[in-house]
């Protein structure tokens, strides 16, 4: 059984195959801003790798928590956007 953590980072060779393949930017959507979300911000951060929050594509429970999270944590670490931005610069 592989065990990821919090980030699709963790025991896996994601930051190599992205790196292989140029990628210098990370675009996190789905749920949990309380998690998994999060744990990729940080780590995609860590990593060096620009990181671009769609804030209407990501969801966490309960809400009010999820958007303190983004406004005050996220905001410090990722470039923060809506869905209609991104498509419209890399669409």
């Amino acid at each position: 059984m592989r065990h990821h953590g919090m980030s699709p980072f963790g025991g896996t060779s994601l930051d190599s195959w992205l790196r292989n393949e140029g990628i210098s930017t990370i675009i996190p959507v789905g749920v949990s801003v309380n998690e998994a979300v999060f744990g990729l911000c940080i780590e995609a951060a860590n990593l060096g790798y620009r990181v671009v929050l769609p804030t209407d594509a990501i969801a966490g429970y309960p809400r009010q928590y999820a958007e303190d999270v983004v406004r005050h944590s996220l905001s410090l670490m990722c470039n923060l956007t809506d869905t209609a931005s991104v498509v419209a610069h890399w669409g």
